[in-house]
């Protein structure tokens, strides 16, 4: 169990943290790649109560994570929960792990190694739906929709991340006979000294189209939107300030909400590199789409 908890630790922190590349999304599924070349996952998020994300995530030696996150549960960090997955013709019976603080989601996640994870992977392809019950209690009904696409797009990418780290290692097997410092043993100069300060900044993430709110939408309302996070010492952020205005105080807060939620930052560093508080800016632009022409009236035709 304690491998288990350490397991999932790391994974976690490391979708939380690292700094991903996406690739793309299919049947609104979010697929993307860890910046150290650990895991590819793909990433759904649901409407309905607390807006639940399903997370699926692989790594290089084929073991899995899979995580489910909402705003309206309770559960608590590490502490272990008996969970159930219903998918169409096969029910699961897995020990997860409590994630997230009060700042974000919280949910429960789980680390299976690559023979279970493989079995899982095979009932969501083929799965229309996944039930998730804590004991007797349903947690929530979800959709697996374009399920095997996303799939098969995170295994292309974890074939991807094969093929480099295999490139790697025979580039760098050519250089075994050069010792990797051959400057370890030798006396160095007293170094100048260096500022290791940083503002805050934006370390991934994007606004899609499909997060342009709906009411919003439908009335054509739009316009460009600049927010100030604050970004606390642990890259969090905790603050939205309105910069320039759409004109619209609705869309302007949400559009801090969903910002906040579609991007990853970086801390602030002072002198010494010691992460501290600082602000970064983002704009986004919501731009409706042009209005489709009104239909062609019928000819009206006269006589003398």
């Amino acid at each position: 169990m304690s491998r288990l908890i350490a397991t999932l630790f790391v994974i976690v922190f490391s979708m939380t943290e690292a700094q991903a590349k996406d690739w793309g999304q299919i049947h609104g599924w979010r697929i993307f790649e860890s910046d150290d070349g650990s895991f590819c996952a793909m990433t759904m998020d649901y409407e309905g109560k607390g807006s639940t994300t399903l997370t699926f995530a692989k790594q290089l030696d084929d073991s899995i994570l899979l995580m489910a996150e909402n705003y309206g549960w309770s559960a608590k960090k590490d502490s272990l929960y008996d969970v159930s997955l219903a998918f169409d013709t096969a029910t699961y019976d897995v020990k997860s792990l409590g994630i997230g603080d009060n700042y974000e989601k919280r949910g429960f996640g789980m680390s299976l190694n690559p023979e279970s994870g493989k079995k899982i992977a095979a009932e969501l392809a083929k799965s229309s739906g996944i039930r998730i019950y804590l004991g007797d209690t349903l947690v929530d009904n979800l959709s697996l929709q374009g399920s095997a696409s996303a799939i098969s797009r995170v295994n292309t990418c974890l074939a991807n991340f094969r093929r480099l780290a295999a490139a790697k290692a025979e580039e760098k097997a050519k250089w075994d006979h050069i010792p990797d410092d051959p400057f370890a043993k030798a006396t160095p100069a007293m170094p100048l000294p260096v500022s290791k300060a940083r503002p805050a900044s934006i370390r991934w993430g994007s606004i899609y189209s499909s997060d342009y709110p709906s009411y919003a939408l439908n009335a054509r309302i739009g316009g460009k939107v600049t927010v100030r996070f604050t970004v606390n010492q642990f890259a969090q952020p905790i603050k939205c300030k309105i910069v320039e205005s759409s004109g619209n105080i609705r869309l302007d807060d949400d559009t801090c909400l969903i910002a906040a939620k579609r991007l990853s930052f970086d801390s602030a560093l002072d002198d010494k590199g010691k992460a501290i508080e600082g602000t970064v800016e983002k704009t986004i632009t919501w731009k409706p789409p042009a209005p489709e022409p009104p239909a062609t009236p019928p000819l009206q035709i006269e006589r003398q």
